[in-house]
């Protein structure tokens, strides 16, 4: 597995040609919070889809490891390669556990927005910076799906890191490749 580092002008970049990929006209764009609203605000700045109302939302998760204070310390001063051996470890760790993932479990799980649900889109897009085992967005579309209904909804994102995820993006840059990005606890200019 390739490890690859955007620093902002990279991340930039891949975002514009994430922006020039989407042949979709949402009536809303919304960002999966943390490294989707970053790539939300890129979407916003483009502005191809001013006509869009933009939206964030959030899943809470468990991430006790890379929230420790230590481990944070230790991440930042690591050598590269060492992150980037730490990054295949963890993506490989993901992947044992996709095969545990349960769609029904996951469909109970609910985000936190303030999306209005008064409104009624025709269509919506979901932004993130990467798609692993594809559970996060699998709760957001489906949340969304049980807010607005039928309304087409599409995903994009930077990375797409595991083809057998439960959610394929309809649009995305790489395939198969971690990608460390400028808000990443190992990232380094």
């Amino acid at each position: 597995m390739r490890v690859i580092t955007l620093n902002s002008k990279g991340f930039k970049q891949k975002c514009s040609e994430l922006i020039a990929q989407v042949d979709f006209h949402p009536d809303i764009i919304i960002g999966v919070q943390n490294g989707g609203t970053f790539v939300l605000n890129e979407f916003k700045a483009s502005g191809k889809f001013g006509q869009a109302d933009f939206e964030v939302v959030k899943i809470e998760r468990k991430d006790n490891f890379k929230n420790n204070f230590f481990a944070k310390l230790f991440l930042k001063y690591i050598p590269l390669k060492i992150a980037d051996r730490l990054r295949v470890y963890e993506h490989n760790q993901v992947m044992d556990n996709l095969r545990s993932l349960s769609e029904e479990r996951l469909s109970l799980l609910e985000i936190n927005s303030n999306i209005d649900s008064n409104k009624t889109p025709k269509s919506i897009l979901l932004v993130d910076d990467a798609i692993d085992t594809g559970s996060t967005m699998f709760i957001v579309k489906n949340n969304l799906t049980r807010i607005f209904g039928n309304c087409q909804i599409k995903t994009a994102v930077i990375s797409w890191t595991i083809p057998e995820s439960i959610i394929k993006p309809d649009f995305y840059i790489f395939n198969n490749v971690l990608v460390r990005y400028p808000w990443s606890k190992d990232f380094k200019e």
